[in-house]
Order: C-alpha cells, then sequence, then structure tokens
C-alpha cells in the first residue's frame, strides 16, 4: 500500500506577534525619533536616547530574521511531509498575505497624506516600488520623499520570498552550506560598498548587503529541523528584558517540540 501523505499541519506561535510588535516598536522609534529630537535630554542621558533611536533601525533585520525563520520552517515541514513544495500554493499564500495593503497604501499614499508630509515619489519610484524592486531605486537615487520610502524593506522580503522556495527545491539537501555562504557574501558587499566609499542609503537597502539576518532566520529553521522552538517560561522573560533577552539562546536551555497542528498559523 502507497503512503498516503497529507497537507502539513499549521501552528501558531504568539512569541512572534510579540516580538512583529517589538521589531516595529524599534523602527517606529527610529523614524518618529531621530537623533535630533533628544538634544533637550541633558547628559548623559542624551547618548543612551540617541543609541536607541539609532539603534532602532534594526528593528528591520529582526524583521528579516522572524520572517525568514517562520517562512523556512514552514517550507521545511512541506518538503518533509509531502515530499515537496507547492510553488503555486507558496505563491498565492504570499501575494494574498501583502499585496493587496502594499499596493492599496502605494495608491492612497498622495491623498491621504500629502497635507502632512510633502510626497514626491517620481514615475522612476512608482515603477520600482510596483515591481517589488524599491529597495534598488533607493540604492541608485536615494530615498524618495514620501511617506512610503519605508517600504523598502518590503521589496527586499519579497525578493526573498521569489526565490527562497526555489532555493529550497534545489538545494534542500545541502542548505546549511548555502546560508553559509549567503552570510559571507552578505560580509564581503557591504565590505565592498564601503571600500567603494558607497553613500547611504547604497549599502543600508542593497539586497545583497542585507542577507544576513535573513541567512540567519533560515539557518535557525534548519537546525531545528523545521520543528518549532520551545523555551523555557524564564528564555520567554529574558527575551524581554533588556541586553539579556538578546543572549537568552545561549544562557537558557531551549529544547525542540513537535508544533500544535490543530492550530493555525499566522502565516
Amino acid at each position: 500500500m502507497s503512503e498516503v501523505r497529507t497537507k502539513p499541519g499549521r501552528f501558531y506561535h504568539p512569541e512572534l506577534d510579540a516580538l512583529r510588535f517589538f521589531a516595529f516598536l524599534l523602527v517606529f522609534v527610529s523614524h518618529a525619533l531621530p537623533p535630533g529630537a533628544w538634544d533637550w535630554i541633558p547628559h548623559p542621558f542624551h547618548a543612551v536616547f540617541v543609541g536607541l533611536s539609532l539603534g532602532g533601525a534594526y528593528g528591520v533585520d529582526l524583521f528579516f530574521a522572524l520572517s525568514s525563520w517562520l517562512i523556512t520552517t514552514l517550507l521545511i515541514r512541506e518538503q518533509k511531509e509531502l515530499g515537496r513544495i507547492d510553488a503555486r500554493a507558496f505563491y498565492i499564500r504570499r501575494i494574498l498575505r501583502i499585496w493587496p495593503l502594499y499596493f492599496a497604501f502605494l495608491l492612497v499614499r498622495r491623498p491621504a497624506f500629502s497635507l502632512l508630509l510633502p510626497d514626491q515619489m517620481s514615475a522612476a519610484y512608482i515603477a520600482a516600488f510596483s515591481l517589488l524592486a524599491g529597495n534598488w531605486a533607493c540604492v541608485i537615487l536615494g530615498y524618495p520623499a514620501t511617506v512610503a520610502s519605508p517600504l523598502w524593506s518590503v521589496s527586499i522580503e519579497e525578493q526573498f520570498y521569489l526565490a527562497w522556495q526555489l532555493v529550497l527545491r534545489k538545494w534542500f539537501h545541502c542548505l546549511p552550506r548555502v546560508l553559509i555562504g549567503l552570510l559571507v557574501l552578505s560580509s564581503l558587499t557591504r565590505f565592498v560598498l564601503v571600500a567603494l566609499h558607497v553613500m547611504h542609503p547604497g549599502i543600508w537597502c542593497n539586497t545583497f548587503a542585507r542577507l544576513d539576518p535573513i541567512a540567519a532566520g533560515a539557518l535557525l529553521a534548519v537546525l531545528s529541523h523545521g520543528e518549532a522552538l520551545k523555551l523555557t517560561p524564564r528564555a520567554r522573560l529574558l527575551c524581554f528584558s533588556g541586553e539579556r533577552g538578546w543572549l537568552c539562546f545561549s544562557g537558557e536551555r531551549c529544547c525542540l517540540s513537535r508544533p500544535d497542528d490543530s492550530a493555525i498559523t499566522s502565516e
């Protein structure tokens, strides 16, 4: 009798929602309260708030790592349980989840925000963002004077979604080596761009220079074999308690467990 393979179980982790909110908060603080907004704070507290403002930009990296971990985990589970990756279903899920809100925002940005903020999004920027290559427009032309400029990061995520399931289907058996290669490529790209004196945002928005958080998230998924990471209660607490939270995986015991197949995934 042939083996019957069913659709892989879905899973939901509330910690992902909390981390997404934390990443959003970091990016929001970085944009809403830039370093100059803290000039009224006396020393030595001024340096602390300026550091928080500058460091908030790295919430984007947290977004990249979370998305990469979750997408890679789901694809690994699908490959293991079905013996294949359904590319069509994967792309449909991504399109339905991101495109409606993304393109709606591009359409309404000018009438909705032009009275509050300048909006000078030229045809070149509109074309690039519409083709999910907005980050490359920022690399070449700089940031556009529009409220939609932060959407460059969505372009990088969409490029990752487009390519990653193809990579998994072709090189599933050697993913750790592929991911280590991406980490090296990202570091080398930044080194070369710095040596060439490329100015901001030529490095910050460059897809190849931002592959390391994506590769790190995917590598975590590969090393956990597509299983859900289960933290002890103390480890969960440390994840939200300042600097020690960033070290929770090294200082606390982590174990792997089979996710609840009856729950509903957030992706």
